[in-house]
């Protein structure tokens, strides 16, 4: 059984992140995990802290001369930004806050805040990187690529959608090329466009989500069941996914587009040449909780962040008297970032059904 979870504060001494389960003699190549890190850091919209911050990490438990032992391995990735523990009592709308602060009875809302953040996630994506090595070893290969930001949207597919397509396309190329790209997205113009509406949102001091996909390939045929409910890997992959800060959708395949289809114009038929193959995946790699051997396809929609240059109503927590929200240095937009975030949770979510 494969398990993982983080600990640690945005601004205190580091974060943490515990991974149980990927067996012994597995090779773990540092370079990859920086390069993953790396990648959670970029992004037009991000923060200055993503400057600041290098994410340089130390593998304290679990690998020893550059394998896995098979027992738990610990990470560990130090804040070069600590910051003495500011009084907040002023909740952004949006953020973990108020409920937070209520929940726990927490007078200084930055108390929940320094955990609420983003900055939780290079623990997640330290930890996906080893789940991809581990993957690696089945040739399966997990991507992202960001289709929409505020109402700039890619309208054609770029990314193969099923194995007969994955089978024509130079995929290293493509991810190379979209992972160069400011806002993460594989079409240059559109990508450009998106910039354009992110810079435009930030001179209001305001802030914009948008929507990513993360595509999973060469996944083999039956991972997850369908005879309980926690063991459907759509179910796992949704959970997962929902817990990255942020998202508040996640779709599988065509997704609510879907239920607009008659049954005809939806379901995916099968055909047969020395395997079971499909010519389109709207299915998104899963059927009745298992997958089918097609790639699996999620999107995930992605809120804008909460702190606003020009924020909005809100109640001082003290006084109960009308404020505005408080403004801390945050991203003006995280979707590329998300994306990366969210293949570390696939990766690692897949792992735990392979392994």
């Amino acid at each position: 059984m494969l398990r993982f979870y983080t600990s640690g504060e945005s601004h205190g001494e580091a974060i943490y992140g515990f991974l149980e389960g990927i067996p012994p003699n597995l090779d773990i190549n540092e370079a990859f995990i920086t390069k993953e890190l790396e990648r959670r850091r970029k992004g037009y919209g991000r923060s200055i802290r993503q400057k600041e911050e290098k994410d340089s990490f130390r593998i304290l438990t679990g690998i020893i001369n550059g394998k896995t032992t098979g027992s738990p391995i610990t990470i560990e990735i130090k804040n070069k930004k600590r910051d003495s523990l500011k009084h907040m009592n002023v909740p952004r709308p949006g953020h973990a806050d108020l409920a937070g602060a209520i929940k726990y009875g927490i007078d200084n809302i930055a108390i929940i805040a320094e955990r609420a953040s983003a900055r939780e996630t290079a623990a997640r994506v330290a930890l996906g990187a080893i789940a991809k090595l581990y993957l690696s070893e089945s040739n399966i290969l997990i991507t992202s690529f960001v289709h929409q930001i505020g109402n700039v949207k890619l309208e054609r597919e770029l990314y193969p959608l099923t194995n007969q397509e994955f089978a024509k396309v130079e995929i290293d190329e493509l991810i190379e090329s979209t992972d160069n790209n400011s806002m993460r997205c594989p079409d240059n113009d559109v990508d450009e466009k998106m910039k354009k509406f992110v810079e435009n949102t930030m001179q209001k001091g305001d802030s914009v989500g948008g929507s990513f996909t993360v595509i999973a390939y060469n996944i083999p045929v039956g991972l997850g069941s369908h005879v309980q409910w926690d063991q459907k890997i759509d179910a796992s992959l949704s959970a997962a996914l929902m817990s990255i800060q942020g998202i508040k959708g996640v779709e599988f395949g065509l997704g609510f587009a879907g239920s607009l289809k008659a049954g005809s114009e939806y379901h995916d038929s099968i055909y047969y040449d020395k395997n079971f193959y499909r010519k389109t995946n709207r299915a998104g790699g899963i059927e009745g909780g298992m997958t089918n051997g097609e790639p699996i396809i999620i999107k995930c929609a992605v809120k804008p962040p909460s702190s606003l240059q020009n924020p909005i109503d809100s109640i001082d927590l003290d006084s109960k008297q009308h404020s505005f929200a408080q403004y801390m240095r945050s991203d003006s937009c995280f979707v590329p970032a998300a994306g990366v975030v969210a293949e570390a949770m696939t990766a690692l979510i897949i792992s735990g059904y392979i392994n």
